[in-house]
C-alpha cells in the first residue's frame, strides 16, 4: 500500500501523467496494452524484446501482480476483480505506467 509520497513514486515512477489516456500521448512509454478495457485478457507490447517485470497495482497502491517475462509481445490472462489498475513496465532499465480497466 502507498503510505507516503516515496512508496507513491517507488509505485508510480511516472507519477500521475498519461495514467487516465487511453493512448499513449507521450510517445514515450516503450510498451502498450491492448485493449486497455479488458476482462483479464489483454496484451503487453513492448518496442523491443528484452527481459521485464509486469507489475500491477490496484488504485490503492497495492501490488496484485509481479512476473518477469523475456518477450516483445505478452499475453495477459489475469484474473482481477473489476477496477482500474496501473501496470508498470520495466524493460532495459526504464518503468512506465499505464491504466488498464477490468470490466
Amino acid at each position: 500500500p502507498i503510505t507516503d509520497m516515496s512508496t507513491f513514486e517507488d509505485a508510480f515512477p511516472d507519477g500521475l501523467r498519461d495514467l487516465l489516456a487511453t493512448i499513449d500521448v507521450s510517445g514515450q512509454s516503450g510498451f502498450m496494452i491492448y485493449p486497455t478495457i479488458s476482462d483479464g485478457n489483454f496484451n503487453v507490447s513492448l518496442s523491443t524484446e528484452a527481459k521485464s517485470v509486469i507489475t500491477i497495482y490496484d488504485v490503492s497502491g497495492k501490488k496484485v501482480y509481479d512476473a518477469s517475462y523475456n518477450a516483445k509481445d505478452i499475453k495477459m490472462n489475469v484474473d482481477l476483480a473489476s477496477g482500474i489498475y496501473i501496470i508498470n513496465v520495466t524493460a532495459e532499465g526504464k518503468t512506465s505506467s499505464k491504466k488498464l480497466i477490468i470490466k
